[in-house]
């Protein structure tokens, strides 16, 4: 009889432990039931019934009481109804993320832009012993592909020095090139070269040009290109009806960082009969970003047009040196 007790309560026991383990087991499962619980609409009208396994930006795994476990591709779903509020909202806020992560990445493989272009501003202004101010404006369009770079920019440059005005004047420049093939360091171009001034004598002048090029350097971050060609420059008024020129020309445009970014040019036209008579222009431009998101950015610029066949009122030697404003768009 004592064994047949001791037998009792343990079987007793084992009973007792195991029904409390399977009203708990019930306990979960009827928790998770009514939290997981999703209705969840495909394309075509049809409605899915289940508890929610789990779901990432592929895929939603849902076990059907009718049809079992399910996978089903996120392209075939329309809509997911939760029972619960907390997966609702964690649920909104994980389609939320992949439509901004999904966003982002069409953003990163869209083709970027060949277009970009620059506007400069440039003001100083004193009123010491006189009144003196200069206003500089600038602008450039670009456009830069594996087989052509196009840039068209102007500058316009005023002063006014006690009471007289000092500088008035517009230079502007247009070029293209095109690159035999993507990989190759030969090049064609045509350009040309506009100035219109007031305190010369001539007034206007137009120089256009035509040839070939070479580039030493032909990288992401470093364009070094020589050109050769012919041409030749006419002025309104002046001595110069047309006059044939060679050209002699080097460029370099240079990104030195995320923040530095560096132009230049030296173009020499001598005239075709007399290498004395010539037109020499020097152009520099050094570009500081003001951050590496920010449009805006301080420029250094500097332009030197000398002709030694100036004569009259006009100057043989044409200096402006510019800091300004920039923006980028």
């Amino acid at each position: 009889m004592h064994h047949h007790r001791v037998l009792l309560v343990l079987i007793s026991s084992v009973l007792c432990f195991s029904c409390g383990v399977h009203a708990v087991q019930q306990e979960e499962t009827s928790s998770d039931a009514t939290s997981n619980q999703v209705v969840i609409e495909v394309k075509g009208g049809d409605r899915i019934h289940g508890k929610l396994v789990s779901e990432d930006d592929s895929a939603v795994v849902v076990v059907s009481p009718i049809l079992g476990t399910m996978t089903l591709p996120r392209e075939q779903i329309d809509s997911i109804n939760y029972d619960d509020a907390a997966a609702k909202k964690a649920a909104e806020e994980r389609e939320a993320a992949r439509k901004k992560a999904a966003a982002e990445a069409a953003a990163a493989t869209a083709p970027k832009s060949p277009w970009s272009g620059t506007v400069n501003l440039g003001y100083t202004y004193s009123n010491a012993t006189s009144v003196t101010s200069a206003l500089n404006l600038g602008g450039s369009i670009t456009k830069k592909t594996e087989l052509e770079t196009f840039n068209l920019n102007a500058k316009y440059f005023y002063a006014y020095d006690n009471g007289a005005v000092t500088d008035n004047d517009v230079v502007a420049n247009i070029s293209d090139t095109w690159y035999v093939t993507k990989d190759s360091p030969w090049n064609y171009f045509v350009q040309g070269a506009y100035q219109w001034d007031q305190f010369q004598d001539w007034e206007q002048r137009f120089s256009p040009y035509g040839g070939v090029g070479y580039a030493l350097y032909r990288l992401d971050d470093l364009t070094w290109n020589l050109k050769f060609g012919g041409g030749g420059t006419w002025e309104y008024t002046g001595d110069r009806g047309f006059d044939t020129q060679f050209l002699f020309e080097t460029n370099v445009d240079w990104t030195i960082d995320e923040l530095q970014s560096l132009t230049a040019s030296v173009r020499f036209a001598p005239e075709v009969s007399d290498f004395a008579n010539y037109l020499l222009t020097v152009s520099t431009n050094y570009k500081l970003r003001i951050g590496t998101k920010s449009p805006f950015s301080l420029n250094l610029s500097v332009l030197d047009i000398y002709d030694p066949k100036a004569t009259g009122d006009s100057s043989t030697n044409d200096l402006k040196v510019v800091v300004s404003l920039g923006y980028d768009f």
